[in-house]
């Protein structure tokens, strides 16, 4: 490399310096590399809490709204039985 960079103009005494930066940058992004793994993973561990939360959320809505549903159909039984028995005992009352 040191030849190459030679034969395009470049000084031998400048790689020393050069090549210690490039070894000293090496070291520093390989020590980085496991803080941005765990971050990595933590930020994915966060996030599948969030979405275990969301789908547990998601879940009793939905039994929120069957059960709704049904209080709905219970109240409109009620009405119509209600309404029957209304009928029956207006019935009665002018039979008498």
């Amino acid at each position: 490399m040191i030849e190459l960079l030679e034969t395009h103009g470049g000084k031998k005494n400048t790689s020393e310096p050069l090549f210690k930066a490039a070894i000293e940058e090496q070291k520093r992004i390989k020590e980085a590399k496991p803080l941005a793994v765990a971050k990595a993973k933590g930020a994915a561990s966060a996030m599948a809490q969030g979405m275990s939360a969301l789908k547990e959320r998601g879940e009793r809505l939905e039994k929120l709204d069957n059960r709704t549903a049904e209080l709905g159909n219970e109240a409109a039984n009620f009405a119509d039985m209600a309404k029957q028995l209304k009928e029956q005992t207006k019935k009665k009352s002018s039979w008498m």
